[in-house]
């Protein structure tokens, strides 16, 4: 009950915020206003801390994609891709994503227009069909887009993707097959509430289930993999439509950002199916497009087969940055083993490159404003903004963290200061939200700062973001705690860390906080030495730049 009734007062603070936006497209600041925006941020950012990427909105993470990680494929197999469907809805998108990031592909259509290959999966060949054109296009990966909803072949045209496209893709020699399904919980509400759903559901079942037959992984045999995909609802284009049905780009998006609030999924979560599902928010279809073609070129986990939630789909989108960063180290370790790496001339030429870059990181920070004084929005979108992030993207890729072992090395103890020119952090957006509440009052002001830094201890085992204020004119800190342990999967590797949300306190009294927050997140210690810190939160989590105190 605590739950709901924090995200009650939360969720009522963010609409106030966000229905103006609605109505007008561009909300008028006020001084109220901005702090209500403020508070709504801060709670957007509490959820998005435990996954380690910005979940308000599927652009937010479309938008990180870089144009070096668009060309950058599953290792060095080269792969070729067949789309089943390719001028629907879904299929024209995953189309036109694979066209920008240069991956070869094959489309059908059961008109064979655009270009796409003939194909009718109700056919009484179309397994042969299917056999052959993954034999002749030497297609390693199989993404079924194909899918019917009330018409007289639902049952027919669902199981199809199983019975006939997954059949066939395994005896041609296709090695992965992405499905897209839809929410259990949909599937389950659906046959109850809507009856002629019925055949549709079943079908996609059906489908499912013999897709894991044939691509799913053995202990002895990790030659074949799949991917199913469920979202509850996708948007995108300029028109509404009814089969399938959805909506316009515009209004999905501020759909999803009203929704995907962590005030509106903590009331969610404790929800009977049907109402959580109508509080569940859709995804855009650039972000599934983008999910199935990353789960096609084989580059997610093996935990990712089955994609039944939001979050999951985002995740998966997600995954290109950190292959950018790897293919950026291969490159470089590349070129040092061809000049010969071992001479001390070159390595003494990388020392000073280092510290070149290190100088013009401390310059940006300077002029942006020096350290510990919080995140400003304006930062992220300015040029110098993208300078550090590039020049972060250098000393990532200069420095092999595996042979420091960050999360064994004692260099990670100490206090740190916060950039200012960087992405939030919940320390941060706190502190900025606790200063804009101060300034609304001016003379009365509560809230007064005097410093914040984050404190790494125990052994590299905690990590205490310390925000030194002043409440009432006597100093009071608010310290969150998190708790650090080694990522068991990457032992060997020792720069990826599990932080678990342990604890809050105000001075020296722990505040109460839902237990939903105290999750854990990936946390990569990308670079390290006695003066500088970068440190990525999850798998595509932006750079946070941390100097020595």
């Amino acid at each position: 009950m605590m739950k709901i009734f924090i995200g009650l007062l939360l969720l009522f603070d963010y609409t106030i915020a966000f229905l103006p936006s609605l109505r007008h497209h561009q909300v008028k600041a006020t001084s109220t206003m901005s702090i209500v925006r403020k508070f709504s941020s801060f709670d957007a950012l509490i959820y998005s801390y435990h996954r380690g990427i910005d979940t308000s909105s599927s652009r937010a993470v479309l938008s990180s994609m870089s144009a070096d990680e668009n060309n950058i494929e599953g290792g060095d197999e080269w792969r070729k891709i067949l789309v089943l469907g390719s001028t629907g809805f879904l299929g024209s998108e995953i189309v036109h994503q694979l066209s920008t990031r240069n991956i070869p592909f094959v489309g059908t259509s059961t008109s064979g227009r655009d270009g796409t290959i003939q194909l009718d999966l109700t056919s009484t060949t179309a397994q042969k069909d299917i056999q052959s054109i993954v034999t002749t296009e030497k297609c390693t990966a199989v993404i079924s887009t194909v899918g019917s909803i009330n018409t007289s072949n639902d049952l027919i045209v669902n199981s199809a993707s199983g019975k006939v496209a997954a059949r066939g893709a395994r005896d041609g020699g296709a090695r992965t097959f992405v499905f897209i399904g839809n929410d259990l919980r949909v599937r389950q509400i659906g046959t109850k509430v809507i009856p002629f759903l019925n055949n549709y559901m079943e079908g996609k079942e059906q489908s499912e289930r013999i897709v894991r037959e044939c691509f799913g992984r053995s202990d002895n045999d990790d030659k074949y993999s799949y991917c199913i995909i469920r979202p509850t609802f996708i948007y995108g284009g300029n028109d509404f439509g009814l089969n399938p049905p959805r909506i316009t780009s515009s209004l999905g998006s501020a759909v999803e950002e009203l929704l995907g609030n962590y005030a509106v999924q903590s009331i969610s979560d404790e929800l009977p199916d049907l109402l959580s599902l109508a509080l569940d928010p859709p995804v855009s279809v650039q972000a599934v497009a983008a999910a199935s073609i990353n789960a096609a070129l084989g580059l997610l986990s093996k935990e990712q087969v089955e994609l039944d939630s939001r979050t999951s789909i985002l995740d998966a989108v997600a995954v290109s940055s950190l292959l950018e960063r790897e293919e950026r180290r291969r490159k470089r370790r590349n070129e040092e083993e061809d000049g010969d790496a071992g001479n001390q001339e070159e390595e003494e030429e990388e020392r000073k490159c280092m510290e070149e870059i290190k100088t013009q990181l401390l310059k940006n920070t300077a002029a942006a404003g020096g350290i510990g004084v919080g995140y400003d929005s304006r930062a992220s979108s300015s040029s110098s903004f993208r300078t550090d992030l590039e020049l972060m993207k250098d000393l990532e890729s200069i420095q092999h963290p595996f042979h420091i072992k960050p999360a064994y090395n004692s260099m990670l103890n100490g206090q740190w200061d916060f950039v200012h020119a960087g992405p939030p952090t919940i320390a941060t957006a706190i502190m900025e939200f606790l200063t804009e509440t101060s300034q609304l009052f001016g003379p009365l002001s509560l809230f007064k700062f005097r410093e914040t830094y984050l404190e790494v201890g125990q052994e590299q085992s905690v990590i205490r973001v310390v925000v030194g204020g002043n409440v009432l004119k006597r100093d009071v800190d608010l310290i969150i705690q998190t708790k650090l342990t080694p990522d068991e999967r990457v032992v060997k590797n020792g720069t990826r860390m599990m932080e678990r949300f342990d604890s809050v306190q105000l001075g020296g009294v722990d505040i109460p906080i839902p237990e939903q927050w105290k999750q854990s997140r990936q946390l990569d210690i990308t670079f390290l030495d006695k003066d500088m810190m970068i440190a990525r939160s999850g798998v595509m989590g932006d750079p946070h730049l941390l100097l020595r105190r």
